[in-house]
């Protein structure tokens, strides 16, 4: 017998977002994910069926026969499922547990109101949540010892967890609202120069300014680490010291006491990666030019219509409706800068599209503008 496969419906749902709205992004946004969540769950629903649900050509995406097939299939399933969990929910109320892992900080900022919604909607589950850390959540969720993790972490876009739900939070430095640090814009390489407090290296949003630093190859040495991000906003408040924590900690103090620290943050690996690739000023010239030449709908005109057939002066006047003069000027123009090549019938001079890279710059165009 063959091995049996556990789908995850959520990731049916994200398919079927994507065909839907016909792309990663659109369905990202609809759904409330990042698109490398949505672009994540089509590659496990991928290697899960062991096939190929999409073919890509630059940005769009054509449902395969397998694909149509599956996408049938996943819509009879989420029916299904809706169909029953209807039937169950009209039955009886719903008894249970259920066990939560997440930190102090988050628990104050998603789960005190949510949590009186769904007691009211569900009485009969019981909530358990516990306060952890995250490698502590993680380990719990691979043991079985806990349901569900509510995290600020990133790494779990690289590991065999599945994503329910997410949205974006913002991270700013922070200083007191008398602080002068908090009237300007700075570089990362300025406001690093601070006394700063901070979470503990194992938070998550603390691992995101290490490596954010890390990147231009900078360090913090904070004078003070502490776990509970409250207890650091109410020191930065009183005194000279910054921290960089999210929005939704910090939003209690923002009126008065605290400021956020504007922060110009420039990436220097990556910004030497491309000057290292950028081509010489000629080049880009040269570029410039050739967009140029694209931006006169006359000769674009005619460009589309070469790219359906060859055709003569007097076939492309009639076609636009122009004077063989006005036309022999713009395919001039074509002509000079290797658009347009021209061949000799008779007395009769047909034109053509020079090449096959004029040719994939329409199609790529065309395909662009119809997205």
């Amino acid at each position: 017998m063959g091995k049996e496969r556990e789908m995850d419906t959520n990731v049916l749902k994200t398919f079927i977002a994507v065909c839907e709205y016909s792309g990663f992004s659109a369905a990202a946004k609809e759904l409330g994910y990042t698109q490398s969540t949505v672009s994540s769950q089509i590659k496990q629903l991928e290697k899960e069926l062991d096939v190929r649900l999409f073919d890509r050509y630059y940005h769009k995406i054509n449902l395969t026969e397998k694909g149509v097939l599956v996408l049938q299939q996943a819509r009879n399933i989420l029916k299904a499922q809706a169909k029953m969990l209807d039937s169950l929910n009209s039955a009886e109320s719903i008894e249970g547990e259920i066990r939560l892992s997440m930190s102090s900080s988050v628990c104050s900022r998603y789960f005190k109101n949510d949590f009186l919604r769904f007691h009211h909607q569900y009485p009969e589950i019981k909530v358990e949540i516990t306060e952890n850390g995250t490698e502590q959540m993680f380990d719990k969720l691979r043991k079985n010892e806990t349901d569900l993790v509510f995290t600020l972490d990133r790494h779990i876009y690289d590991s065999d967890f599945i994503i329910c739900a997410e949205q974006e939070e913002q991270v700013h430095f922070i200083a007191a609202a008398d602080n002068p640090v908090a009237d300007c814009s700075w570089k990362l390489s300025e406001i690093s120069q601070n006394e700063f407090v901070l979470t503990e290296q194992a938070m998550s949003y603390r691992k995101i300014l290490n490596e954010t630093l890390a990147s231009q190859s900078l360090e913090i040495r904070p004078v003070l680490e502490i776990g509970n991000p409250l207890q650091i906003c109410e020191l930065v408040k009183n005194s000279s010291l910054l921290s960089f924590l999210p929005d939704f900690i910090s939003e209690k103090y923002m009126k008065d006491e605290i400021r956020t620290c504007e922060c110009e943050h420039t990436h220097e690996n990556v910004l030497e990666k491309v000057r290292a690739m950028m081509p010489d000023e000629d080049l880009v010239y040269d570029v410039a030019e050739l967009f140029k030449v694209f931006g006169d709908s006359t000769r674009t005109n005619i460009l589309m219509a070469l790219f359906e057939s060859e055709m003569c002066v007097c076939d492309i006047g009639a076609l636009l409706n122009m004077t063989k003069s006005a036309i022999s000027h713009q395919l001039r123009i074509l002509r000079q800068s290797k658009l347009v090549k021209s061949r000799k019938c008779g007395k009769e001079v047909f034109y053509s599209l020079a090449d096959e890279h004029v040719i994939k710059i329409f199609e790529m165009a065309i395909e662009h503008v119809k997205e």
